[in-house]
C-alpha cells in the first residue's frame, strides 16, 4: 500500500481533521496528553501528505550506505524511526561525508516529500509489471537540508512572507490600475 493510499481521497488534510481525532487516552500526566495528540497528528500528516508537499522532519539518526550495488546515499531516520532518502551529493553539500560527520551534525532538520521512483530488475534493466507498466514506489525522500531548527523556522517564514509579499504588490497593481478589492476576489477565486 503507498502512503498516498493511506489517507482519504481528499488532497486537502484540512478537510480530512475528523479522520485522526481520536478520544484522548485516560492519563493524568500531561506531557503523555500531548505526546499522544502529536503523534496522532503526525501519523494524520504522513497519511495524507501528496507527492508534491513538503514535510518539514527533524532527523535523529542515519548512516551512508555500503554494500554492492549501493551509491553511498544516505539513509535517515526520525524520532518515530521513519526511513527517510537524502541523496549523496545533499549530504556532502552540508559538508558531512562519512557517518562520523553526519552523527556529529545531528539533529539535523530537513524538508522532505513523497518521490515516486521506478525499481530494477536483476539485470539492471526497468522492472515491468505483467501489464508491462514499469513497476514503481514510493519513498520520502529529502528535498533540502537545514544545519538548525533556527534555519528550517527562518525558511518558512521567509517562503509564507513571499508569498504575502507577491500578493500585496498584486493588490497594489491592480489597484493602480483602477480595480476595487471586489474586483480583486472576484479575480482571486475564478478559475482560469
Amino acid at each position: 500500500m503507498s502512503m498516498r493510499e493511506k489517507g482519504t481521497s481528499s488532497d486537502n488534510p484540512i478537510d480530512n481533521l475528523e479522520s485522526w481525532r481520536h478520544p484522548l487516552p485516560t492519563c493524568s500526566d500531561e506531557v503523555n496528553q500531548a505526546s499522544h495528540i502529536f503523534k496522532q497528528f503526525k501519523t494524520f500528516r504522513m497519511n495524507n501528505l501528496t507527492t508534491t508537499q513538503l514535510l518539514t522532519i527533524e532527523i535523529l539518526s542515519g548512516n551512508f550506505a555500503t554494500g554492492d550495488g549501493n551509491k553511498g546515499n544516505f539513509n535517515a531516520y526520525d524520532e518515530d524511526g521513519q526511513r527517510y532518502f537524502i541523496p549523496k551529493r545533499l549530504m556532502e553539500a552540508n559538508g558531512w561525508s562519512t557517518d562520523t560527520a553526519a552523527a556529529a551534525a545531528m539533529p539535523f532538520y530537513a524538508k522532505a516529500k513523497i518521490n515516486v521512483i521506478g525499481e530494477l530488475d536483476a539485470d539492471g534493466a526497468i522492472a515491468l509489471n505483467a501489464d508491462k507498466t514499469p513497476v514503481t514506489h514510493e519513498r520520502l525522500q529529502v528535498m533540502s537540508i537545514f544545519k538548525t531548527r533556527e534555519a528550517v523556522i527562518a525558511s518558512a517564514v521567509n517562503k509564507a512572507t513571499l508569498n504575502i509579499e507577491i500578493q500585496a504588490g498584486i493588490n497594489a497593481v491592480a489597484t493602480s490600475k483602477g480595480l476595487t478589492e471586489a474586483n480583486l476576489l472576484a479575480l482571486a477565486n475564478a478559475a482560469f
